[in-house]
């Protein structure tokens, strides 16, 4: 079984890299419409490197879409370790409620 589990190691890793690399994206077009186009000011023929403030939004919201379906298929992938991890949490938390009650 391991090394079916092992197959899917630069699925995980080309995963992370593209979730990182659209979510930087996502930060970045989102600084762009808040500050270079903001809402209301009534110049909406504006233009950053030749690309309108509507076009912007517009490739932002992709850019964040894709950024969400690579973020569930990420927790999708590494699943068992995030149920892992807060299951070790869990009972960490419970072990030392349990001692402090002890004393």
């Amino acid at each position: 079984m391991r090394d079916w589990l092992r197959q899917f190691r630069p699925c995980k890793v080309i995963t992370c890299c593209f979730a990182l690399f659209f979510f930087l994206l996502t930060i970045t077009t989102a600084g762009i419409v808040r500050f270079a186009f903001p809402a209301g000011n009534g110049n909406e023929e504006a233009l950053l490197w030749g690309i309108s403030g509507t076009s912007w939004r517009i490739f932002h919201w992709y850019i964040s879409l894709t950024f969400a379906i690579f973020l569930i298929l990420f927790i999708i992938l590494n699943w068992r370790w995030i149920q892992d991890k807060s299951f070790e949490t869990i009972c960490s938390k419970i072990e030392k409620k349990g001692k402090k009650r002890r004393k």
